[in-house]
């Protein structure tokens, strides 16, 4: 049976967090791995606390589809957890960071296991190559200070400008599954 290590997955945010100067891609570095280890981990509080007022999550590949709000996300990861498909590990190539955004790019594992895959000629481990843009509105209590109006602003403009430029599309967060 193929192995997977699901607590290792944030690690190499850990570092990136622990190796980075500036407080604000720090805030930012910190945000992405408690999320990574809250969904892991399936501690649904903690998690939604990682998220935006209104999230909207992106998801393309072989039945793209869109969640939009709290209560979609939430009830996205209640679903996920309960049928453990929580368990996974994801494998982190690249980390690109700024005082905007955290794009993770890397492989995601995850271990099936029953009767179901048997069935369906599945694999018990399934592998893809996985693209993560974390960026937006962060909550308040996640700024040392709290900023104002004018650089909230400034920042949703180098959010677009740097999403535009790399993605050539402005939809946030974007989650791409390349295999």
């Amino acid at each position: 049976m193929p192995k997977i290590n699901p607590h290792d997955s944030w690690l190499p945010l850990e570092q990136r967090y622990r190796d980075e100067p500036d407080d604000r891609t720090r805030t930012l570095l910190k945000a992405v791995r408690d999320h990574m280890e809250h969904e892991i981990k399936g501690d649904i509080a903690p998690l939604m606390a990682t998220l935006t007022a209104a999230p909207v999550y992106h998801f393309w590949g072989n039945t793209p589809f869109v969640l939009s709000g709290r209560a979609a996300v939430e009830a996205f990861y209640l679903g996920m957890f309960t049928a453990g498909g929580n368990q996974f590990e994801v494998v982190i190539d690249t980390i690109t960071a700024d005082r905007a955004n955290v794009i993770t790019q890397g492989q995601v594992k995850q271990v099936h296991t029953g009767r179901e895959l048997a069935a369906q000629g599945r694999e018990a481990m399934a592998k893809y190559r996985l693209v993560q843009l974390y960026t937006d509105d962060l909550p308040l209590e996640a700024y040392t200070t709290a900023p104002q109006a004018d650089a909230r602003r400034e920042e949703a403009i180098a959010n677009m400008d740097f999403q535009r430029k790399c993605f050539g599309d402005e939809r946030l967060p974007l989650y791409s599954i390349l295999e």
